[in-house]
C-alpha cells in the first residue's frame, strides 16, 4: 500500500494513495437523508411561485399556458401619481409573480401595465380565471427557499467531512457554486459512493480548486440558460 501523497504502480496498475474505505452506517445514512431532503426540497420548489419579467406572463397567456391570475389592481378614488402591484400566475407553464406600475400623470395620462396583463388574458386561447385583488402591492414577506436550507446543510458537510476522492473540497465548492444539482453528485459519490461496501482505490489526479473555478465561469452561464 502506498502512503499518502505518494504514487507507485502495483501489479501494472497506478495507484495513488491509499484505498477509500466503504462509507460507515452513520455516513451512509447521513448522506442519503441529505439527498432524499434535497429530491424533496427540489420538488417542493418546482411548485412555488418564482419572480419573472411581466412579459413571460405577456407570452405565456398568448400560449395558452396559464390558467389563472391574481391582479393587484388600484384602489378606487387613486389620484395622481404611482404604485407597483403585484400580479401572480399558475398553469402547465409553471407558477411565477412579477410587479407591474400603474401611475397617474398631472396631465391626467394613465400608464397602466396591468391592462397589458388583462388584455393578454381575454386574448389568451386558454380559459384563464381572473382574481383582481385591490391594492395588493408587490410585498410579499419572508419565504423559506428549501434547497438553499439543505444546501447549507450539505455543505456543512463538505467542509467538516473527509477530503473528497474525486476532487478537492475547493473544487466541489466552484462546481456545485455553478450548478447547485451537483450536490447530489457530491452527495451520493464522495468520499466514496454510498453503494460501494469495499474500498475504492483513489484516481491518480483529481480536479482541484484553480481548474474548478475555471469551469465553473463557464458552467454557470450554462446552467442558468438551461434554467430558463
Amino acid at each position: 500500500m502506498t502512503a499518502p501523497g505518494r504514487t507507485e504502480v502495483l501489479q501494472g496498475r497506478v495507484v495513488t494513495g491509499p484505498p477509500v474505505a466503504a462509507p460507515s452506517r452513520g455516513a451512509l445514512t447521513l448522506r442519503l437523508l441529505l439527498t432524499l431532503a434535497l429530491l424533496a426540497a427540489w420538488a417542493h420548489a418546482s411548485t412555488v411561485a418564482r419572480e419573472r419579467p411581466l412579459a413571460d406572463l405577456v407570452d405565456a397567456l398568448g400560449a395558452g399556458r396559464v390558467s389563472a391570475v391574481v391582479l393587484g389592481r388600484p384602489e378606487s378614488g387613486f389620484g395622481e401619481g404611482y404604485g407597483t402591484y403585484r400580479v401572480e400566475w399558475s398553469g402547465p407553464g409553471g407558477n411565477g409573480y412579477a410587479t407591474y406600475r400603474y401611475e397617474v400623470r398631472p396631465s391626467g395620462r394613465v400608464t397602466d401595465e396591468g391592462q397589458q396583463v388583462l388584455d393578454a388574458v381575454a386574448a389568451s386561447p386558454s380559459r384563464v380565471k381572473v382574481e383582481l385583488r385591490p391594492g395588493y402591492t408587490h410585498a410579499v414577506g419572508f419565504q423559506w427557499y428549501y434547497p438553499g436550507v439543505v444546501g447549507l446543510l450539505a455543505l456543512g458537510l463538505l467542509i467538516a467531512g473527509p477530503q473528497p476522492r474525486l476532487a478537492t473540497k475547493w473544487a466541489w465548492f466552484w462546481v456545485i457554486s455553478a450548478v447547485p444539482l451537483l450536490w447530489f453528485a457530491f452527495l451520493l459519490l464522495e468520499p466514496a459512493p454510498v453503494w460501494r461496501r469495499s474500498p475504492v482505490e483513489r484516481p491518480r489526479r483529481r480536479l482541484t480548486g484553480g481548474w474548478a473555478f475555471l469551469l465553473s465561469l463557464f458552467l454557470d452561464p450554462v446552467s442558468v440558460s438551461g434554467a430558463g
